[in-house]
C-alpha cells in the first residue's frame, strides 16, 4: 500500500484565451490563493495568467518549478519532497486542463503512488468543448493528439482515422501547431471521403470562436482560410 501524503495536489485549469475569464470557476481562484507550491509549463505565462484571474495574487511568496522538466531528476526530486509537506501544490499546464494533451500525468502519477490527495478542478478543455458543439459522437470518441507533418504520412494518417470512424462511429479528435492548421484542412479535404463529416473550432472560448460541423464537400465548396489561430479538429460519419 502506498505511504500517505499529507498534501493536497491540485489540477488547476487555465485560460484557453486571454478573453476567456468566464470560463474560470471560482473555486479555481480559491485553488490558486491555497497553493504554495506551483509546477507550471512555463513561469512565466502562468504568472501571467493567474495575474488575471487575481489581480493581487502574492506571486513572489510562491514557490514555481518547470513542469515541462518534470523527468528531470532534481524536478521530480522537488516534487517528492512537497509532497511531504503540509503545503498545497499547483499543477498548471500553458492552456486548459493539465494532464489533458498537456503536462502534468507524471508527477500527478508520483502523486498517486505517494498517496497524495489528487484534486482536479473544472475548467476550459479544448477536446471537450469542441465535442459538445461538433454534434458528432460524444458516447465514443478518441484524441489523436498531433498528425505526422510530412504531407503523404498525414494523409495516411487521416485515412485511417476516417476508416477508424465509419467502422466503429467514434469521433477522431486531432490538434496542429496553429501555422500548420490551413495545411492540415488541405490535407483532410484532399484524404477524406465528400460524406464524411468535419467539425472546425476556432479560437475557443475568444470573441473570436467559431464552431462549425459540414460534410467534406461542403467544406471544399467554401474553403475557409483558417490563420495561425488554435484549432482543434473533428472527424465522424453521419
Amino acid at each position: 500500500m502506498a505511504p500517505t501524503s499529507p498534501a493536497t495536489v491540485y489540477l488547476i485549469p487555465t485560460l484557453l484565451s486571454e478573453e476567456g475569464l468566464p470560463s474560470i470557476p471560482p473555486e479555481v481562484c480559491q485553488a490558486l490563493e491555497a497553493c504554495r507550491i506551483f509546477f507550471v509549463e512555463q513561469e512565466r505565462t502562468a504568472r501571467r495568467q493567474i495575474r488575471k484571474l487575481i489581480p493581487g495574487f502574492t506571486i513572489d511568496d510562491r514557490r514555481w518549478h518547470v513542469l515541462a522538466e518534470a523527468e528531470m531528476p532534481e524536478v521530480r526530486k522537488a516534487f517528492l519532497e512537497a509532497l511531504q509537506g503540509t503545503d498545497s501544490i499547483g499543477i498548471l499546464s500553458e492552456a486548459g486542463c493539465p494532464g489533458i494533451a498537456d503536462p502534468g500525468q507524471e508527477l500527478v502519477r508520483l502523486a498517486q503512488t505517494r498517496g497524495a490527495t489528487v484534486r482536479p478542478l473544472t475548467g476550459p478543455s479544448a477536446i471537450l468543448l469542441a465535442l459538445m458543439a461538433s454534434g458528432l459522437n460524444g458516447q465514443l470518441f478518441r484524441f489523436n493528439g498531433y498528425l505526422p507533418v510530412p504531407a503523404g504520412d498525414r494523409i495516411q494518417a487521416l485515412r485511417i482515422l476516417e476508416q477508424d470512424a465509419w467502422k466503429t462511429g467514434s469521433t477522431q479528435i486531432f490538434i496542429e501547431t496553429p501555422y500548420r492548421n490551413d495545411a492540415l484542412l488541405d490535407s483532410l479535404l484532399a484524404a477524406c471521403r465528400a460524406d464524411t463529416l468535419l467539425c472546425v473550432a476556432i479560437a475557443l472560448t475568444s470573441a473570436a470562436e467559431r464552431i462549425q460541423t459540414q460534410s467534406v464537400q461542403d467544406w471544399k465548396r467554401q474553403k475557409p482560410r483558417l490563420g495561425k489561430v488554435p484549432c482543434i479538429f473533428l472527424l465522424g460519419r453521419p
